[in-house]
């Protein structure tokens, strides 16, 4: 793991080095913290550069400080937990869905089986802490964690808000940003994969920038809406680069499964799983 940090840090890609350092299971809390707000300050200064707002020499400058204190970070880390076993780290799951009105049953019954799937079977949770969906999919997951071996919430579940806004749950880690892009892109600094159901415009936009990041989707398609959009694009253009080994033709047919039961949940689930591990054995073959 350190050496993958060190690597990303020495080729400039700190939002990277980032992401992978916040799914470290052996950093203290305050360092997560500390991550996080090195990352709000790297996005920042982004926009303000992109904007016209800040110098080169300057946000090179602050570049290149970020990079210092993460690389400081490492090397403390290495000394202290010198000899900590670091292998299965838990995969980082992003789930985005319909926030706004009546939920559909349907997508309160994915929401539900696919939070407890994963706090049952240790992956990291990452959510907007919104109402529905968000909310279905949190309570869920927080509640398999609960009864598991693993009922640490702290490190399994990450819920990112803008600023003045508290989550309907508030328990794990809740993350203020500014409101707006940054709630995309520090949601997905912290996943390894996107799960969508539904959804009425912002989920939509978490798959655009997902894929933008080159980070894999799967979208429970039966639940319409956002998808359906969704669905529309990666026919007419399929990511390849992102998707690997993954045939096209079973990754539509498998994730548009009707949904009527929580084995259909599970099916698709299934199916999810067995796509990231042909996307994951891509990446080591073609590293």
């Amino acid at each position: 793991m350190k050496e993958i940090i060190e690597d990303h840090l020495k080729e400039g890609r700190l939002k990277k080095a980032i992401s992978i350092f916040l799914k470290w299971e052996i950093i203290h809390p305050d360092v997560r913290n500390e991550l996080i707000l090195h990352s709000s300050r790297l996005n920042s200064a982004h926009r303000k550069f992109i904007d016209g707002l800040m110098r080169e020499e300057d946000y090179n400058i602050l570049n290149n400080k970020i990079t210092l204190a993460l690389l400081n970070l490492l090397y403390e880390i290495e000394r202290k937990y010198l000899g900590v076993n670091l292998q299965n780290i838990p995969k980082s799951i992003l789930v985005a869905g319909t926030g706004a009105g009546d939920i559909p049953e349907k997508e309160v019954l994915i929401a539900k089986t696919l939070g407890t799937y994963l706090g049952q079977n240790n992956y990291v949770l990452v959510s907007g802490g919104w109402q529905g969906v968000d909310y279905h999919v949190t309570t869920a997951f927080a509640e398999a964690v609960k009864q598991s071996e693993r009922p640490n919430l702290h490190k399994r579940l990450f819920q990112i808000l803008p600023k003045n806004k508290a989550p309907l749950y508030d328990k794990g880690n809740v993350f203020y940003v500014n409101e707006g892009l940054e709630e995309w892109t520090k949601s997905l600094n912290l996943a390894d994969y996107v799960v969508l159901i539904g959804g009425v415009g912002g989920t939509y936009s978490t798959y655009s920038i997902a894929t933008q990041e080159r980070i894999p989707v799967f979208s429970f398609f039966d639940t319409r809406k956002d998808t359906s959009q969704v669905l529309t694009d990666m026919i007419q253009k399929w990511p390849e680069n992102i998707y690997g080994d993954v045939p096209q033709s079973d990754y539509f047919r498998r994730l548009s499964a009707e949904i009527r039961s929580e084995e259909d949940v599970l099916s698709v689930i299934q199916a999810i799983e067995g796509f990231m591990e042909l996307i994951e054995k891509t990446a080591v073959d073609q590293a």
